[in-house]
């Protein structure tokens, strides 16, 4: 397991499961495909059961006749294994063992439909453009965040995959009743501050979703040949 010098000392010394590993020091090249491309950033959705950005890639995939190229890809992020301000690591031991576990087990299961996952260590915005092609439509497909490092963090890709022609788009998935089903204006403005009221207005007003579909084997394509051979394992 390759991670950056931040996090290497602190999970090198467990005994986990080993994921391929991979570094991006420049753009992909020769990768060009007639359907443009989808960058699956997989952050913390770790799974293909009911998962909207998988269901959306599926999607994007069959409808561009099998010309799509989709790419998953998770990055290891230094940033979450620094020293938080208050003194403790962001990322504790047992975490970090059940991150590294989790994401072992999503590659395996994408392995298993006839994908793959591009595992990477650094920074997203920094990673994420070069593996964008020149001359290429790409969609960046994340989960949407609520949480402040997270949002800096998608500002922050936006904003270094915008020159390049790349689109960020990310959809909502974390939540038992998703955030268009609840029972409250545009904004949530009218909300109620305090639980009871509102569990019991989204019990009455509001229905959960039903789940999306595993994806069916080939439904997400193959992981380009070149991007294959980033990773390092």
């Amino acid at each position: 397991l390759f991670l950056s010098p931040s996090c290497s000392a602190f999970v090198g010394s467990l005994n986990l499961p080993s994921v391929e590993r991979g570094r991006v020091n420049k753009p992909l090249s020769g990768l060009r495909m007639a359907g443009g491309r989808v960058v699956l950033w997989f952050r913390n959705d770790l799974r293909l059961t009911d998962n909207v950005l998988i269901a959306e890639a599926s999607k994007r995939f069959l409808a561009s006749n099998n010309a799509l190229s989709v790419l998953p890809v998770y990055c290891f992020d230094p940033r979450f294994f620094a020293q938080s301000q208050y003194g403790p690591r962001k990322t504790g031991v047992h975490r970090a063992k059940f991150l590294l576990e989790s994401v072992a087990d999503l590659k395996k299961r994408l392995q298993g439909v006839g994908s793959d996952l591009l595992v990477l260590s650094g920074k997203p915005e920094v990673l994420i453009p070069r593996l964008m092609t020149s001359g290429e439509d790409t969609t960046v497909l994340a989960q949407e965040e609520v949480t402040d490092e997270e949002l800096r963090i998608d500002r922050a890709v936006k904003q270094a995959i915008s020159p390049l022609g790349g689109k960020l788009q990310l959809l909502w998935g974390h939540t038992l009743y998703h955030r268009d089903d609840l029972p409250f204006r545009q904004g949530l403005g009218d909300m109620p501050d305090v639980f009871t009221p509102f569990k019991e207005a989204c019990e009455r007003k509001s229905k959960v979703r039903k789940c999306f579909p595993y994806p069916t084997k080939g439904n997400l394509g193959v992981v380009p040949e070149d991007a294959q051979k980033l990773d390092e394992g």
